[in-house]
Parts: structure tokens; C-alpha cells; sequence
């Protein structure tokens, strides 16, 4: 998706210009905040909820929440991204910054123009603890398998029965919205 193009091409001019030419690491962090910015792209494109888009914190922050639980804030000058097990923080211009929050601004747009879905929650639903109870056994069964030798004569049916568990509680998550 060529969403992020114009912030990318900032990204490029800016860091060549500046350092002229680019070193190994400078390279990485660039590809890094390409791969970040593409994933966006892609999880809004296949995932418009209106709750991906959080600007109550701060009125110059903007906050992009994927479907993993990772996020993505933008703010003066800033990118910060959170995968969940470490916290990145990359520093741009204020050109560079713009250009990255002219395309949250879209996304922003489309909410606001009823172009993304409200998310169903299912919070109480009665099919909830058989839900659970599902993915409790697809654990045991995934420490059992480690556990056990491959030649086991009963690794077969416990293979058999995890993979029929894991497509049920797939079934169970998309119907029911878990």
C-alpha cells in the first residue's frame, strides 16, 4: 500500500541529505520505520474499527492501536512504537512528522465519514467459557506434545485432537467475536 510514499520519501531525502549518504545503521532504522509504516497500512486497509485511532490523551498525539495490541504514536517530531516487548522511539523533522500524520489524518477521515466498523464486543456471551475452556486444553495439549517423544504412540492422537481444538476455538473467535 503506498499510503506512507510521501513520509517514506521524506524520510529518505531528509536522512541522505543530512549525513551525506547513508551508513549501516542509519539503512536499518530507515527499513525498520518502512516495515512499521507499511504495517499500518495494512491493518487499517484489512481492519477499519474506529477504535484503532486514540487522540484523547493528548490533543498533538496520535495513537494507532493494531490488531496484535502493538501501537504506533506519532507527536512533535516523534514516532514511538510499542511491539509489545520493547518500546522503539525514532526522531524526525517537522516535515518528515506531517507527512507520516497527514496519512493518520485520513484515517481519521474515513472514521469520521462512517467508512469504519464499530467493533462487536462479547463480553458476556454465554459461549465464552467454552471458549476458554478451548484454549486451556490447546496449552495442555501443546505441553504435552513438547514433552512427549516423537515415536509415542498416542503423540498421533494427541496431535489429532489439538488440531481439531485449535479449529474450533478459530470457528468459536470469528462467530462469536472473542
Amino acid at each position: 500500500m503506498s499510503w506512507f510514499n510521501k513520509a517514506k520519501e521524506k524520510i529518505f531525502n531528509t536522512s541522505s541529505r543530512r549525513s551525506g549518504g547513508f551508513n549501516t545503521k542509519e539503512a536499518l532504522i530507515i527499513i525498520e520505520i518502512y516495515v512499521i509504516l507499511d504495517r499500518l497500512a495494512d491493518d487499517w486497509s484489512e481492519n477499519k474499527y474506529k477504535d484503532k485511532l486514540d487522540t484523547t490523551n493528548n490533543d498533538t498525539a496520535i495513537l494507532y492501536k493494531f490488531e496484535d495490541g502493538k501501537t504506533v504514536e506519532v507527536s512533535d517530531g516523534y514516532l514511538i512504537y510499542n511491539n509489545l516487548k520493547e518500546v522503539k522511539k525514532f526522531t524526525f523533522g517537522r516535515d518528515v512528522c506531517e507527512a507520516i500524520l497527514t496519512n493518520f489524518s485520513t484515517i481519521a477521515d474515513q472514521i469520521k465519514n462512517g467508512k469504519a466498523k464499530e467493533r462487536k464486543r462479547s463480553f458476556n456471551h454465554t459461549k465464552k467459557d467454552t471458549y476458554n475452556t478451548l484454549l486451556e486444553t490447546i496449552e495442555i495439549r501443546k505441553t504435552q506434545l513438547s514433552k512427549m517423544d516423537f515415536d509415542d504412540p498416542d503423540r498421533k492422537m494427541l496431535e489429532n485432537e489439538l488440531e481439531v481444538v485449535n479449529e474450533k476455538a478459530t470457528s468459536m473467535k470469528l462467530k462469536y467475536n472473542f
